[in-house]
């Protein structure tokens, strides 16, 4: 009975250290286990490391968008391919620490949506986005790897459905021309 074998798989990968190398899984099995509550961070890590580019599912995929597995870019690329706009979205921000330049490229570009305008890198240009933790952190991000020059909160006057005043917080970002 597969079932049986799986859960024996997830039961004693710790206890008895299974090597990661030795085990002959397809995807529904390594699947399985990455989404394991029962199986640590430091497994699926590997588990990944050594099968993830070649059997990477969308159900991994959209895990790895809830949460934080130590990836490299092949992982992340390859879980790229395997999710819809908004989840891309989540993926990007989530691990973007190890993305550079070109990468965040590609990510506004295939999003699309509020990060289009992100992606023109054909000249030197101010965007902004919602002031939020996470585009806060992505801002950050992006003047370390140079695909930004320079950052700043701005106020924006807005209309609320009240008619009245308010005000909102963007960041404003000026996007670097790529000389390439």
């Amino acid at each position: 009975h597969p079932e049986l074998c799986m859960q024996f798989v997830i039961a004693n990968l710790d206890k008895h250290e299974i090597i990661v190398d030795e085990l002959k899984l397809d995807d529904k099995h390594i699947e399985q286990l990455i989404v394991s509550n029962q199986v640590s961070l430091d497994l699926k890590a590997a588990l990944l490391e050594k099968h993830g580019g070649l059997h990477m599912t969308h159900a991994i995929a959209l895990y790895l968008t809830k949460t934080t597995i130590t990836i490299d870019t092949s992982i992340f690329k390859a879980a790229w391919e395997h999710l819809k706009p908004h989840e891309k979205s989540l993926l990007m921000l989530r691990y973007m620490d190890i993305l550079d330049a070109d990468d965040f490229e590609m990510c506004f570009s295939d999003i699309g949506g509020i990060y289009a305008h992100l992606a023109d890198r054909s000249r030197r240009h101010e965007e902004t986005l919602e002031l939020t933790p996470q585009h806060s952190r992505l801002a950050t991000r992006l003047e370390s790897v140079g695909y930004i020059s320079s950052q700043k909160i701005k106020q924006i006057a807005s209309d609320n459905k009240l008619r009245q005043p308010s005000t909102k917080q963007e960041i404003a970002m000026w996007i670097r021309q790529n000389k390439e």
